[in-house]
């Protein structure tokens, strides 16, 4: 589905928000194409995302676009068509505005919003009464970096040597790493795009489902235990062993992916293994360690 076309005219600010892998990087040099072909200086035009890496692809696109352009009519089409203008885009004309952007790359405003924020902040530091070293920072900057690891250090201060081996396995799986820090830092990172794209209530619409205490726990891995010794047929027979294992290693990425637990997790009630019914009370058994 192609989206519509937004007139320079009609509207000189816009906001694209999607999903990742939608589009937005090509919207986003859309918009800004057109707005260089509407005669806008490139240092009045401002363009932000979450992630350098995100406004890195965003500037990218738009010189490679414009390059492409400047040397090929059939990509020059391409390019008009994708404007809102009439004004056509001929190879000269495309050869113009590279130019343009080149010689204005020291002055162009493609950035994560933090980074704006940042240089507005430190350019009118005076007026708004910030520190000359303002702690105003992009998400990975290494200040940002070092604040981040602080936070998370005392996070897990009040926890014990167990706690952080069972937090290295949830995270990491079969991966090794050195740093309970590292692991949370880089997934930190990784949801940063996701986080600051949603609200606050957003985080607290699902509850956190129920979770078994220790004594259930045991109950229900003694009862698993008692079932793998006495499976109910030959054929649930290993996808009860292969959840047993699993659960007993610690690997819930492995539970959910092998056994009785895999079928029951994608289709349900109904779910057959080794095209034998899984019974009720294996089902029920394996589901309160899925729950």
């Amino acid at each position: 589905m192609t989206a519509p076309r937004i007139s320079v005219d009609t509207k000189p600010h816009v906001v694209i928000r999607a999903s990742a892998g939608s589009g937005k990087t090509f919207q986003l040099s859309n918009r800004y194409l057109d707005l260089l072909h509407h005669d806008f200086s490139p240092d009045s035009i401002l363009a932000t995302t979450f992630t350098r890496k995100a406004a890195g692809e965003i500037l990218e696109r738009i010189l490679r676009r414009l390059a492409q352009a400047s040397l090929d009519e059939r990509a020059a089409n391409e390019l008009q068509q994708s404007l809102s203008s009439t004004k056509p885009i001929t190879l000269a004309r495309a050869r113009d505005l590279l130019v343009l952007l080149c010689r204005s790359l020291h002055r162009v405003s493609v950035s994560t919003i933090d980074s704006f924020f940042n240089r507005i902040a430190s350019s009118f530091r005076f007026e708004l009464g910030v520190p000359h070293d303002p702690h105003l920072v992009a998400a990975d900057d290494p200040l940002a970096v070092m604040v981040r690891a602080q936070a998370i250090e005392a996070m897990l201060g009040d926890a014990d040597i167990d706690v952080f081996l069972d937090l290295l396995k949830r995270l990491h799986h079969d991966e090794v790493s050195r740093s309970v820090t590292d692991v949370i830092d880089r997934i930190v990172v990784a949801l940063y795009d996701t986080y600051r794209q949603t609200r606050r209530e957003d985080w607290h619409r699902l509850p956190d489902p129920p979770r078994m205490n220790g004594e259930q726990f045991a109950a229900a891995l003694a009862a698993l235990d008692e079932l793998a010794q006495n499976p109910p047929s030959k054929a649930l027979a290993g996808g009860i062993k292969r959840n047993r294992e699993s659960i007993l290693a610690g690997d819930w990425k492995g539970f959910a992916c092998r056994g009785i637990a895999k079928k029951l997790i994608a289709d349900g009630p109904g779910a057959r293994f080794n095209k034998q019914p899984i019974s009720p009370g294996v089902a029920k058994l394996i589901g309160e360690f899925i729950a």
